[in-house]
């Protein structure tokens, strides 16, 4: 199944009302960054990058795309009281994916 990325589906994942808009721009930017971040960790090309999205495995990067987001909404300020924060779901998510993109190409 194919999941759209939209405002909407970000906004359901954060538990955000549809109808407060004021975070709209920042949450589309922090989807472009963790859109980046993630095709960064897996080193895919742009065009397997769209490829992966679309496989059946691409639920696991959509997820990831999502705890990213979350994370950078969450954690807005550049100074981080006490240990920092790891996603281990999100390694956990894309190591995988790694593991299985590279082996089925």
């Amino acid at each position: 199944m194919a999941y759209s990325l939209d405002l909407a589906f970000i906004k359901q994942q954060l538990n955000i009302d549809s109808d407060i808009v004021e975070d709209d721009n920042l949450l589309s930017l922090y989807k472009d960054a963790a859109m980046s971040k993630v095709q960064s960790d897996i080193r895919l090309t742009d065009s397997e990058y769209e490829i992966a999205l679309a496989s059946k495995e691409g639920s696991k990067l959509i997820l990831a795309i999502l705890l990213l987001i979350g994370h950078y909404y969450t954690n807005r300020d550049v100074i981080t009281y006490g240990s920092p924060k790891i996603l281990p779901a999100y390694n956990s998510l894309i190591s995988n994916f790694k593991i299985y993109y590279r082996t089925s190409v």
